[in-house]
């Protein structure tokens, strides 16, 4: 099963939709699947974002919580 980070992952660390979209454009990742679908957490490791790893900490903790 892959880890999948979702919208509502960043929204718990306090990061706000609009931010979240502008920080997206700014990196190249696709805000639309990422609100839709989520992304898979290696393609946001692999940006190496301190905003995209604490995403990524937030859905595994979810994941393994939920």
């Amino acid at each position: 099963m892959t880890e999948t980070a979702i919208m509502q992952d960043a929204i718990d660390i306090g990061l706000c939709a609009n931010g979240v979209r502008r920080w997206f454009t700014a990196t190249g990742l696709d805000f639309r699947k990422f609100v839709r679908h989520g992304l898979p957490v290696d393609e946001l490791e692999a940006t190496g974002d301190a905003r995209a790893l604490s995403v990524v900490a937030q859905a595994r903790k979810r994941q393994h919580v939920g």
